[in-house]
């Protein structure tokens, strides 16, 4: 697996190739090839996919300096380098919340609240759940809370 360069020098990087083909970019109403390429290459795409799996795994903050870095260029390329994330960030709300659906469903067939905190499962159960509420969840976060909710420990030693 290739080593990705650090994203948001790379969005810097990628802020002369952004200004150079703007026009081009407008007159044919797509990014330019070479502006296509530089994406690709610098895998600014891949900001919220995991690093297991070849990408950046940018937290939120850091993404966000990207994007803003890109919309210095255009605005557009910004734009394009976002949507090509919400498929990453809608996945991991839906599994979290698939998580806690099936976690609480557990408990109610056990008879049993999820949110006492008589036992570590319990109390991260009841973690997870909260976790759940923000807009947009960090994938090593998610992994470790599966891996919690599982009775395995973290990954992340500060989780």
């Amino acid at each position: 697996m290739e080593t990705l360069i650090n994203p948001l020098q790379a969005a810097r990087a990628l802020r002369a190739t952004i200004r150079a083909t703007r026009q081009e970019t407008g007159e044919a109403r797509r990014p330019a090839p070479q502006l296509v390429a530089g994406l690709i290459d610098s895998g600014l795409c891949r900001l919220a996919l995991p690093a297991s799996l070849g990408g950046h795994e940018a937290e939120p903050v850091v993404a966000l300096q990207i994007y803003e870095e890109l919309a210095c260029g255009d605005a557009s390329v910004a734009w394009i380098a976002w949507n090509n994330q919400l498929p990453l960030y809608g996945g991991a709300i839906h599994a979290a919340k698939t998580t806690d659906a099936v976690v609480t469903a557990i408990y109610e067939v056990a008879g049993t609240s999820a949110l006492c905190v008589d036992c570590p499962l319990e109390g991260a159960h009841r973690d997870i759940r909260a976790v759940t509420q923000y807009t947009i969840l960090w994938f090593m976060r998610l992994e470790d809370a599966g891996r919690v909710h599982l009775g395995l420990k973290p990954s992340n030693p500060l989780f």
